[in-house]
């Protein structure tokens, strides 16, 4: 009987070291993981920062005087009207 319950001691205990070593990993996993969740949400905050600056920017330039202002500071240059052409593009036929 002894015996027995020797074994079914060390059997236990070899069970509830394998959940504890198994635990630690999956841990480990996890938190491994909060920190990749973590840097993809500071790329959607650096994100939605860099669209709410180009709508602020756009907004901006609703004043004609203000869209010459932005040209020569950004050093672009005007096109002609008659120089441009449209390009109509099947959205079946691209990939």
């Amino acid at each position: 009987m002894r015996k027995t319950y020797g074994f079914m001691i060390v059997l236990a205990a070899c069970i509830i070291a394998a959940l504890f070593i198994f635990t630690t990993f999956v841990s480990i996993k996890v938190k491994a993981q909060e920190r990749e969740v973590t840097q993809i949400y500071q790329k959607i905050d650096e994100m939605r920062i860099e669209i709410k600056r180009v709508k602020i920017e756009s907004s901006a330039l609703t004043n004609p005087l203000e869209v010459l202002d932005y040209a020569t500071e950004n050093q672009m240059k005007s096109v002609k009207v008659k120089d441009l052409v449209n390009i109509e593009i099947d959205k079946d036929k691209v990939n």
